[in-house]
């Protein structure tokens, strides 16, 4: 009787093929990708960017809101120095308006009113009242 190991030698032995149809195919032959291949990478992609999104968003609310406390903290100063030099208060204008004198004591093309939010001079402590809020 043949021993197991004996069997399964036999049993596993490759025979060369002699019709070039039926040959085997190397791995390291093959070129291009499958579409599973590729869409697993998109899914992984997709995952991803699924987690990102909303640090992302996170991301983008804040810069935003500190873009609007630096402008009132340039106003801000702005003002003290027009105190300082006038002994007086700026005039009262709308919001997103600069007051008479003031646009002296501002950084060049300083404006009130920018893409997500409009500035008041008198109201540099409360928050900025922004473009898509009611």
């Amino acid at each position: 009787m043949m021993d197991m190991s004996a069997k399964n030698s036999q049993r596993l032995r490759i025979r060369p093929v002699a019709d070039a149809r039926h040959r085997h195919i190397d791995v390291s032959d093959r070129r291009g990708v499958t579409l599973i291949e590729l869409l697993v990478v998109v899914m992984v992609i997709s995952i991803l960017a699924a987690v990102a999104q909303p640090q992302l968003n996170q991301a983008i609310t804040r810069a935003r809101a500190v873009d609007a406390v630096a402008d009132m903290q340039v106003v801000r100063v702005a003002v003290y120095n027009y105190q300082t030099d006038q002994q007086s208060w700026p005039s009262d204008v709308n919001r997103g308006l600069v007051p008479p004198g003031l646009d002296a004591h501002l950084s060049n093309n300083f404006d009130f009113v920018k893409e997500d939010y409009t500035l008041d001079f008198d109201n540099w402590g409360d928050r900025p009242s922004w473009s898509g809020s009611p």
